[in-house]
């Protein structure tokens, strides 16, 4: 007879606002993050990803921005896939709420502090 647990997770939401570091913590295996902030057409941003770990150890979170009028697996204007530390810069394509989905996969946790900045 075979056997298995299945664990739902529900996803961590949040808001992020400028400049204000967010501590994103995805502490169950299948947990993902769902990030959201508001963008003017034409603004220049940098979201930073700082402090990231994961349990197992070593592994990369990917961090997948989606514009407010597309927001379909595979059509995100940007991405950032650290393994500790790292950032992207984005020039807005339109104005609305963007969001961000931060997916540790392969059944880790994972937690990092994320910002959003404007950019010079």
């Amino acid at each position: 007879m075979m056997q298995f647990k299945a664990t739902l997770s529900s996803s961590v939401s949040a808001v992020l606002a400028r400049g204000t570091p967010l501590g994103l913590n995805l502490s169950r295996r299948g947990q993902d993050g769902l990030l959201t902030f508001s963008g003017t057409q034409g603004e220049k941003l940098v979201l930073q990803i700082a402090g990231q770990t994961t349990m197992p150890a070593g592994r990369s979170v990917s961090y997948r921005i989606y514009k407010p009028s597309d927001r379909r697996v595979g059509y995100h204007i940007a991405s950032v896939v650290p393994v500790t530390s790292g950032s992207v810069t984005l020039t807005l394509p339109e104005s609305g709420t963007y969001w961000i989905y931060a997916n540790p996969g392969l059944g880790s946790t994972a937690s990092a502090n994320v910002t959003l900045n404007s950019a010079p």
